[in-house]
Protein backbone atom coordinates (compact mmCIF):
# COMPACT_ATOMS: atom_id res chain seq x y z
CA UNK A 1 0.00 0.00 0.00
CA UNK A 2 1.12 3.29 -1.00
CA UNK A 3 0.54 7.20 -0.43
CA UNK A 4 1.69 10.22 -1.17
CA UNK A 5 2.82 12.90 1.07
CA UNK A 6 3.96 16.40 0.58
CA UNK A 7 6.83 17.51 1.73
CA UNK A 8 7.33 21.51 2.10
CA UNK A 9 11.06 22.90 0.66
CA UNK A 10 13.17 25.95 1.37
CA UNK A 11 11.30 29.00 -0.25
CA UNK A 12 7.72 27.96 0.25
CA UNK A 13 8.23 25.15 -2.88
CA UNK A 14 6.84 21.42 -2.11
CA UNK A 15 7.77 18.08 -3.51
CA UNK A 16 5.29 15.32 -3.75
CA UNK A 17 6.79 12.23 -2.69
CA UNK A 18 5.36 8.31 -1.90
CA UNK A 19 5.19 6.66 1.02
CA UNK A 20 5.06 2.97 1.26
CA UNK A 21 4.17 0.65 3.99
CA UNK A 22 7.25 0.19 5.51
CA UNK A 23 7.90 4.09 5.82
CA UNK A 24 10.43 4.18 2.95
CA UNK A 25 9.46 7.12 0.76
CA UNK A 26 10.30 7.05 -2.78
CA UNK A 27 9.71 9.78 -5.75
CA UNK A 28 8.58 10.36 -9.12
CA UNK A 29 11.29 12.96 -9.14
CA UNK A 30 14.72 11.40 -8.98
CA UNK A 31 16.38 14.48 -7.92
CA UNK A 32 14.37 15.36 -5.20
CA UNK A 33 13.94 11.29 -3.74
CA UNK A 34 17.15 11.69 -2.05
CA UNK A 35 16.46 14.93 -0.40
CA UNK A 36 12.51 14.12 0.39
CA UNK A 37 13.84 10.57 1.94
CA UNK A 38 15.98 12.46 4.48
CA UNK A 39 13.07 14.43 5.66
CA UNK A 40 11.35 11.70 6.03
CA UNK A 41 13.43 9.96 7.89
CA UNK A 42 14.34 12.92 10.34
CA UNK A 43 10.75 13.15 11.75
CA UNK A 44 10.41 9.46 12.24
CA UNK A 45 13.43 9.45 13.92
CA UNK A 46 11.94 12.68 15.88
CA UNK A 47 9.17 10.95 16.77
CA UNK A 48 11.04 8.12 18.16
CA UNK A 49 13.76 9.88 20.69
CA UNK A 50 10.76 12.38 21.61
CA UNK A 51 8.35 9.42 22.83
CA UNK A 52 11.66 7.57 24.61
CA UNK A 53 12.91 11.08 26.25
CA UNK A 54 15.99 10.73 24.99
CA UNK A 55 16.23 14.78 23.78
CA UNK A 56 16.49 18.07 25.11
CA UNK A 57 13.66 20.90 24.76
CA UNK A 58 16.28 22.56 22.54
CA UNK A 59 16.59 20.36 20.09
CA UNK A 60 12.75 19.35 19.61
CA UNK A 61 12.25 22.70 19.21
CA UNK A 62 15.38 22.98 16.75
CA UNK A 63 14.26 19.80 14.89
CA UNK A 64 10.59 20.85 14.22
CA UNK A 65 11.63 24.14 12.76
CA UNK A 66 14.17 22.39 10.54
CA UNK A 67 11.05 19.88 9.63
CA UNK A 68 9.13 22.79 8.38
CA UNK A 69 11.60 24.39 6.77
CA UNK A 70 12.06 21.05 5.10
CA UNK A 71 15.14 20.48 5.94
CA UNK A 72 16.81 16.71 7.65
CA UNK A 73 17.36 17.04 11.26
CA UNK A 74 21.30 17.27 12.05
CA UNK A 75 22.51 15.46 15.49
CA UNK A 76 24.12 17.72 17.78
CA UNK A 77 27.88 17.16 17.05
CA UNK A 78 29.72 15.04 20.12
CA UNK A 79 33.24 14.69 21.37
CA UNK A 80 34.29 11.52 21.19
CA UNK A 81 34.89 9.89 24.17
CA UNK A 82 38.43 8.62 22.59
CA UNK A 83 41.08 11.26 23.25
CA UNK A 84 42.92 11.96 19.61
CA UNK A 85 46.10 12.16 19.93
CA UNK A 86 48.65 13.31 17.09
CA UNK A 87 52.65 13.64 17.67
CA UNK A 88 54.15 16.67 16.34
CA UNK A 89 57.87 16.84 15.22
CA UNK A 90 58.49 18.33 19.07
CA UNK A 91 57.29 15.95 20.24
CA UNK A 92 54.41 17.48 21.72
CA UNK A 93 51.16 15.66 21.66
CA UNK A 94 47.65 16.94 20.42
CA UNK A 95 44.99 15.94 22.99
CA UNK A 96 41.80 16.67 23.14
CA UNK A 97 40.41 17.50 27.21
CA UNK A 98 36.68 17.19 28.43
CA UNK A 99 37.33 20.00 30.65
CA UNK A 100 33.39 19.94 31.33
CA UNK A 101 32.66 16.52 33.64
CA UNK A 102 32.78 17.30 37.12
CA UNK A 103 35.71 15.85 39.34
CA UNK A 104 33.76 13.03 40.50
CA UNK A 105 32.72 12.20 37.29
CA UNK A 106 36.39 12.76 35.79
CA UNK A 107 37.19 10.11 38.98
CA UNK A 108 34.68 7.65 38.05
CA UNK A 109 35.55 7.51 33.61
CA UNK A 110 39.29 7.03 34.70
CA UNK A 111 39.47 3.39 36.48
CA UNK A 112 42.34 4.69 38.58
CA UNK A 113 43.09 4.74 42.06
CA UNK A 114 42.35 7.69 43.88
CA UNK A 115 44.29 8.88 47.76
CA UNK A 116 41.68 9.99 49.62
CA UNK A 117 43.67 13.37 49.67
CA UNK A 118 42.83 14.19 46.15
CA UNK A 119 39.68 16.01 46.22
CA UNK A 120 37.50 18.61 44.10
CA UNK A 121 37.26 20.72 46.76
CA UNK A 122 41.57 20.84 46.91
CA UNK A 123 41.84 20.73 43.65
CA UNK A 124 39.30 23.01 41.81
CA UNK A 125 39.63 23.67 38.18
CA UNK A 126 41.27 26.81 37.16
CA UNK A 127 39.65 29.42 35.27
CA UNK A 128 40.26 28.04 31.87
CA UNK A 129 38.74 24.12 32.85
CA UNK A 130 34.94 25.55 31.39
CA UNK A 131 35.04 23.29 28.09
CA UNK A 132 36.51 21.14 26.05
CA UNK A 133 39.58 22.08 24.60
CA UNK A 134 42.70 20.94 22.35
CA UNK A 135 46.49 21.01 24.76
CA UNK A 136 49.86 19.68 23.47
CA UNK A 137 51.36 17.65 26.18
CA UNK A 138 55.14 16.45 26.48
CA UNK A 139 56.68 14.69 29.56
CA UNK A 140 59.78 16.30 30.56
CA UNK A 141 62.10 14.60 32.30
CA UNK A 142 65.29 16.51 34.42
CA UNK A 143 66.64 13.21 35.15
CA UNK A 144 68.46 14.76 38.29
CA UNK A 145 66.91 15.82 41.85
CA UNK A 146 64.94 18.85 41.34
CA UNK A 147 62.84 21.08 42.90
CA UNK A 148 59.51 21.79 41.78
CA UNK A 149 60.52 25.58 40.94
CA UNK A 150 63.01 24.76 39.04
CA UNK A 151 60.98 22.46 37.08
CA UNK A 152 58.41 24.94 36.52
CA UNK A 153 61.17 27.27 34.79
CA UNK A 154 62.36 24.35 32.61
CA UNK A 155 58.86 23.77 31.31
CA UNK A 156 58.42 27.42 30.62
CA UNK A 157 61.84 27.45 28.77
CA UNK A 158 60.14 24.74 26.34
CA UNK A 159 56.81 27.73 25.92
CA UNK A 160 55.04 25.39 28.16
CA UNK A 161 53.53 25.18 31.42
CA UNK A 162 52.43 22.15 34.51
CA UNK A 163 49.56 20.28 33.88
CA UNK A 164 46.63 20.42 35.65
CA UNK A 165 45.08 17.29 37.42
CA UNK A 166 42.60 17.07 34.68
CA UNK A 167 44.86 17.14 32.23
CA UNK A 168 47.50 14.83 32.82
CA UNK A 169 44.49 12.06 34.23
CA UNK A 170 42.68 12.52 30.48
CA UNK A 171 46.41 12.36 29.26
CA UNK A 172 46.54 9.07 31.67
CA UNK A 173 43.57 7.68 30.26
CA UNK A 174 44.95 7.73 26.45
CA UNK A 175 48.27 6.06 27.86
CA UNK A 176 48.80 2.67 28.51
CA UNK A 177 50.72 2.14 32.10
CA UNK A 178 52.59 -1.03 31.27
CA UNK A 179 53.95 1.18 28.19
CA UNK A 180 55.63 2.76 31.59
CA UNK A 181 58.69 2.09 33.85
CA UNK A 182 57.07 0.48 37.55
CA UNK A 183 58.49 3.00 39.36
CA UNK A 184 57.41 5.82 36.86
CA UNK A 185 56.19 9.03 38.59
CA UNK A 186 54.41 11.97 36.72
CA UNK A 187 53.88 15.04 38.84
CA UNK A 188 51.09 17.88 37.47
CA UNK A 189 52.58 21.59 38.47
CA UNK A 190 49.56 22.90 36.78
CA UNK A 191 46.99 22.12 39.90
CA UNK A 192 47.99 22.63 44.06
CA UNK A 193 46.29 22.66 47.47
CA UNK A 194 47.38 25.04 50.20
CA UNK A 195 46.75 23.13 53.70
CA UNK A 196 45.47 25.21 56.70
CA UNK A 197 49.31 24.51 57.83
CA UNK A 198 50.41 26.44 54.95
CA UNK A 199 51.93 23.94 53.02
CA UNK A 200 51.68 23.31 49.48
CA UNK A 201 50.19 20.06 47.59
CA UNK A 202 50.65 19.17 44.08
CA UNK A 203 49.09 16.03 42.65
CA UNK A 204 51.39 13.54 40.74
CA UNK A 205 50.78 10.09 38.68
CA UNK A 206 52.17 6.88 39.35
CA UNK A 207 51.70 3.00 38.57
CA UNK A 208 51.01 0.24 40.83
CA UNK A 209 49.78 -3.35 39.95
CA UNK A 210 49.15 -2.41 36.16
CA UNK A 211 47.27 0.48 36.89
CA UNK A 212 47.74 4.18 37.24
CA UNK A 213 47.09 6.16 40.39
CA UNK A 214 46.85 9.31 41.40
CA UNK A 215 48.27 11.41 45.06
CA UNK A 216 49.71 14.32 45.97
CA UNK A 217 52.98 15.60 47.41
CA UNK A 218 54.17 18.56 49.76
CA UNK A 219 55.18 20.80 47.12
CA UNK A 220 57.62 22.86 49.30
CA UNK A 221 58.83 19.81 51.21
CA UNK A 222 61.84 19.27 49.13
CA UNK A 223 63.46 18.26 45.81
CA UNK A 224 61.94 15.39 43.03
CA UNK A 225 64.10 12.29 42.84
CA UNK A 226 65.53 12.04 39.25
CA UNK A 227 63.19 9.39 38.13
CA UNK A 228 60.19 12.01 38.29
CA UNK A 229 59.15 13.50 34.86
CA UNK A 230 56.87 16.08 34.98
CA UNK A 231 53.90 16.68 32.40
CA UNK A 232 54.31 19.76 30.39
CA UNK A 233 51.38 21.36 28.37
CA UNK A 234 50.54 23.83 25.68
CA UNK A 235 47.53 25.83 25.89
CA UNK A 236 46.38 27.39 22.62
CA UNK A 237 43.40 29.31 23.40
CA UNK A 238 44.46 30.70 26.87
CA UNK A 239 47.47 31.69 28.47
CA UNK A 240 49.57 30.14 31.14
Amino acid sequence: MQSTAVVPQQGGATIKAVVNEEGVMGNPSQENQSAAWRVTSSAQDLARRVADGSLSEQFVKSGLERLKDGLEIRPPRKLSKTPVIVIDEAGFEKLVVPYAPSFQELKTSSGFGWNGDVTEERFKRRPFEQADGEILTKLHAPNRLIWSMEAMLELEDMGAAGATIREGVEWAKSHKVTDYPSNIVIALLGSAWQSSGGSLYVPYLYQSDGRWYVNCYWHSRGRWDASVQFLAVRRRKFQH
